[in-house]
């Protein structure tokens, strides 16, 4: 067989399985964005490699099992506005420089329906690949709120955090900083897939001033609830004077403030409970520590 007809069979070859390395590519391996918060913006990475010119080609954004309902359409060198599934439409658009192969998509105002895989399927006239990326939702909870039962001379303390993704930690620390171990904790989804965490820990007040209980998704995110048992005298007490202005007189051994702190937003809400029910009738009203109490506040001094 002479060098011609040879070089001829080859290309024949080529043509018929339908690729030459001008059209022959690959999607580049993404683990994906990671986690993105509800209601921000997020990259949803695809490229071609080599950096080919996607112009001409096809690129379909779509869910797995949904090639009929595409996230995003491009094709005839432009986005098909009206072939995108309806939940979508208005917040994806292509990214990338088409001219260098990078077909990402961006996806707007995320919401929990979002979470999960999404398919990127790239075509030209002899070739196609497709590759998946991974988007994971995160969604802050509520502050801890803490709560109380006395056995004995300890304190069953409990944590309670709502409305998370994924599964927070949750952290005792005494005073010192020092985490505590021996607690219970358990996490619990619901319906949306947002989860709601409990904890409970026996505690001692005389071996620490107060406890905290921190629930976050990393150290930078964390929220924190301290419950700090105050020893009183069963006489009039002027322990909180300062706060309310006011004289209570307690018949409890111990009042127990509960302190919540967003650290990030350095926002202090404070929530005082004490066991003497009595004592909010002679409380002044004030919304900004979230008592139900009279609207005349009542003070000794004033009685004559």
């Amino acid at each position: 067989m002479s060098l011609h007809k040879g070089m001829l069979l080859l290309l024949m070859i080529v043509d018929l399985f339908g690729c030459s390395n001008a059209d022959y590519f690959t999607l580049k391996d993404h683990s994906g964005p990671g986690f993105s918060k509800m209601g921000s913006s997020v990259v949803l990475p695809c490229e071609l490699s080599p950096a080919l010119n996607t112009k001409t080609y096809e690129v379909r954004w779509h869910r797995p099992n949904e090639w009929e309902n595409p996230i995003l359409l491009y094709e005839e060198q432009k986005v098909q506005e009206n072939a995108g599934d309806p939940q979508y439409r208005g917040r994806v658009s292509l990214v990338g420089d088409l001219q260098k192969g990078n077909v990402s998509l961006k996806l707007e105002n995320l919401t929990l329906a979002d979470r999960g895989e999404y398919m990127c399927y790239v075509k030209s006239s002899k070739w196609y690949e497709s590759a998946s990326v991974f988007l994971n939702i995160t969604v802050v909870g509520s502050l801890p709120v803490l709560s109380f039962a006395e056995v004995g001379d300890q304190l069953n303390v409990t944590c309670a955090s709502d409305r998370w993704s994924p599964i927070p930690t949750l952290i005792w620390r005494d005073e010192r900083g020092i985490q505590l171990k021996n607690s219970v904790f358990m996490p619990k989804t619901d319906s949306e897939g947002l989860v709601s965490v409990r904890s409970w820990l026996m505690f001692s007040p005389s071996e620490s001033e107060w406890i905290s209980c921190s629930v976050g998704l990393s150290d930078q995110e964390m929220k924190e609830g301290r419950v700090m048992p105050i020893k009183s005298a069963p006489a009039t007490e002027q322990g909180l004077g300062n706060i309310f202005h006011h004289t209570i007189q307690l018949t409890s051994l111990y009042k127990y403030i509960f302190l919540s702190e967003h650290i990030n937003m350095n926002l202090y809400l404070i929530r005082t409970f004490f066991r003497n029910e009595s004592f909010r009738h002679h409380l002044p009203c004030s919304q900004s520590v979230g008592f139900h109490c009279n609207d005349t506040p009542h003070h000794p001094q004033d009685q004559r």
